[in-house]
């Protein structure tokens, strides 16, 4: 048996596991394509083979998960059952059958864009919590194909769509406070503007210091900053107050996670960065 199977990277993109959209990623998410190959050899023509036989065909999506809350985390774990407002219950019988769910994969900005969906797919964890950041916690997730027998012949496991392009990752975000790179007062206020007709509105739960992120490199690393972070939903501006005055001559960066999202859920392409240096 051959196996013809490759993983590739498809950017940013938008996952919905029966009908919950798992929309807040750390990193890209790749999908896994081949085919699984039975070869027949004779005697007469030694290793090339006489005939060919398809022994399966494969399909897995990977990424991973940082968003939680009750709902997501019922739909990564396959055993799990919500109990109430906020508790996930575990733990089932030996030989429970795993129920298939659909998947849809469904990437951003493209032209046109990639639409992958599982028609039926169990859902595991294939890494371990690891710690992303102060709130929260990542877990890689892995969608594998399983057969959908209520479909038509060559049609039972998933497509692949070509669609035209549905939202254009927003634009980068500029600094317009400090106005200068350098001799920057001790006491600025850091300004970050996102006037571009893309962003709309900044989705609320990315109006955090998770997100938002202020470096200070007196002590040689960079090291991460207390800010306060408030927006105005109108101007489309954040900004960052440092809770102290700031370390004269030193440099400081600031830096946007490519992870927040505008309302029609659509991330920016990059990360956004930019810096100073403070006056003496």
């Amino acid at each position: 048996m051959s196996s013809d199977a490759t993983e590739f990277p498809v950017g940013p993109c938008t996952i919905t596991i029966d009908g919950t959209t798992v929309d807040l990623q750390e990193g890209d998410a790749s999908v896994t394509l081949g085919v699984e190959i039975n070869e027949e050899f004779s005697a007469d023509y030694g290793v090339t083979p006489v005939a060919t036989f398809v022994a399966g065909d494969l399909v897995k999506i990977k990424f991973g998960q940082k968003q939680w809350t009750q709902t997501h985390l019922a739909a990564l774990f396959e055993t799990a059952t919500t109990s109430g407002s906020y508790k996930v219950t575990f733990g089932r019988k030996a030989g429970t059958a795993m129920a298939g769910v659909p998947i849809i994969l469904t990437t951003i900005g493209g032209s046109p864009n990639l639409v992958i969906t599982l028609y039926s797919a169990y859902v595991r964890v294939v890494e371990d919590i690891t710690i992303a950041h102060a709130k929260g916690l990542t877990l890689g997730v892995e969608c594998v194909g399983m057969i959908d027998t209520s479909r038509s012949t060559n049609d039972l496991l998933y497509n692949i769509n070509l669609t035209a392009a549905v939202a254009t990752a927003p634009g980068a975000p500029t600094r317009t406070t400090p106005a200068s790179d350098s001799s920057v007062s001790r006491s600025t206020t850091i300004v970050i503007n996102f006037g571009s007709d893309d962003w709309d509105v900044i989705r609320k739960e990315f109006l955090t210091t998770d997100y938002f992120k202020l470096f200070d490199t007196s002590e040689g690393a960079a090291a991460e900053a207390a800010v306060v972070l408030t927006y105005n939903s109108a101007q489309q501006i954040v900004t960052l107050t440092p809770s102290s005055t700031l370390a004269a001559t030193t440099l400081f960066i600031i830096q946007v996670s490519n992870l927040i999202r505008n309302t029609s859920n659509v991330p920016m392409a990059d990360d956004f960065a930019s810096s100073f240096t403070t006056a003496a």
